[in-house]
């Protein structure tokens, strides 16, 4: 989790958000996953100006360590 913010954030606050929402949500693609959670933080975050999510899913390949992708977002 990265971004850039005008003002203050918590960014403890904002760690517990997201985790929040990537564990009660359920996504099939890690594009969707990551999308819907950085449109949520830009919504309950107004401070939040742009910023980049990553997330990696381990052992999703047979002889693979992870697979994984990131998205940046900007408001």
């Amino acid at each position: 989790v990265g971004g850039r913010v005008s003002g203050g954030l918590d960014y403890a606050e904002l760690a517990r958000f997201l985790q929040q929402e990537v564990v009660s949500g359920r996504f099939e693609l890690l594009e969707d996953l990551l999308e819907t959670v950085g449109k949520r933080a830009l919504e309950k975050y107004p401070t939040l100006l742009e910023g980049s999510l990553s997330v990696r899913k381990p052992a999703a390949l047979p002889g693979k360590a992870w697979v994984g992708m990131s998205w940046r977002f900007k408001r």
